[in-house]
C-alpha cells in the first residue's frame, strides 16, 4: 500500500535527510504491517510526508544492523 512513501536503505535516507534538513523518522517491522496499514493511509502519509524521510527497515536485516546496537 505505502511501499513507494518509505525509503528501504539506511544510507540513501540519512543522505536525503541531511540533504534536505528533514527528521529521519525510522519504522522498524517484522514484516507484518497490518498495524501500520489500519491507521497509516495514504492521505495521512500524503500530507506528512514533505516533513521527514521515512526509513522502514525489516527487523534483523543487514539494513536493520545499522540500528540494532542503538536499540539494545
Amino acid at each position: 500500500m505505502l511501499s513507494d512513501f518509505f525509503v528501504d536503505s539506511v544510507e540513501q535516507a540519512v543522505a536525503l535527510s541531511m540533504k534536505q534538513n528533514k527528521v529521519l523518522v525510522v519504522y522498524i517491522t517484522s514484516g507484518d504491517d497490518r498495524w501500520l496499514d489500519t491507521w497509516f493511509h495514504k492521505e495521512l502519509a500524503n500530507s506528512i510526508k514533505p516533513y521527514a524521510i521515512w526509513l522502514k527497515l525489516l527487523g534483523g536485516s543487514e539494513q536493520f544492523r545499522y540500528f540494532e546496537a542503538c536499540l539494545l
